[in-house]
């Protein structure tokens, strides 16, 4: 894990905005993770930005987010737009690359890896492809070393820039496990904190994060 010195100690707020899974922002992923990952934040599920309803409803909107984050990975430049509308203190994204080596076996529910993001720009660990500055890590490894890797990337909309970053590598056989294990780190690397929504009465324009350069 790793935090800039300026992130909080104290419990946090923090609004999802959703899981970049095979080189896209993905709704349906948080059906099946949404419970697991929202573990470390409180009891139920956490409500994220980027879901059905949003697709639904502000389809310009989420088909901007998709095609950016689909060319360019999730960076700071869209994290930036997309801050006014988080009630939380943070706004937190996770990344989930690779495969475990085998299916699950352990007798549990079956949940299919990724394959890595495809986005040229997306960087190992936190999705944040071509970070001004950051907690940007090295490119994500290639896909036949069979790695697993889960992230979550912290991004502060006071600061205007990522603070944190808590990432693990699982070479196992078991999704479950991995999903598991790392609800436990994120848990013990955010201590007391909960989860929070978003506000859509506040305006995001479709058009600004179009008009992101590739390196913003």
């Amino acid at each position: 894990m790793r935090f800039a010195p300026e992130f909080p100690k104290t419990p946090q707020k923090i609004s999802i905005l959703g899981v970049f899974r095979d080189g896209r922002m993905n709704a349906e992923s948080w059906d099946e993770l949404g419970m697991r990952l929202s573990a470390p934040f409180g009891t139920g599920t956490c409500p994220i930005a980027f879901d059905k309803d949003l697709i639904s409803k502000k389809e310009d909107l989420a088909n901007a987010i998709d095609d950016y984050a689909r060319a360019n990975g999730v960076t700071e430049g869209l994290l930036d737009k997309l801050a006014p509308a988080a009630s939380g203190d943070e706004v937190l994204v996770f990344t989930i690359a690779g495969k475990p080596r085998m299916h699950d076996v352990d007798g549990g529910v079956p949940t299919q890896a990724a394959s890595p993001p495809t986005a040229p720009s997306t960087t190992r660990g936190g999705g944040m492809g071509r970070q001004r500055g950051g907690m940007g890590m090295s490119p994500m490894r290639a896909a036949e070393r069979n790695s697993f890797e889960v992230s979550a990337t912290l991004f502060s909309p006071h600061d205007h820039r990522s603070v944190g970053l808590v990432s693990m590598d699982y070479a196992g056989s078991s999704a479950n496990d991995a999903f598991a294990r790392f609800a436990q780190k994120l848990s013990a690397s955010l201590p007391g904190a909960s989860c929070a929504g978003w506000h859509w009465d506040v305006p995001v324009d479709e058009k600004a994060i179009r008009d992101l350069k590739e390196d913003e």
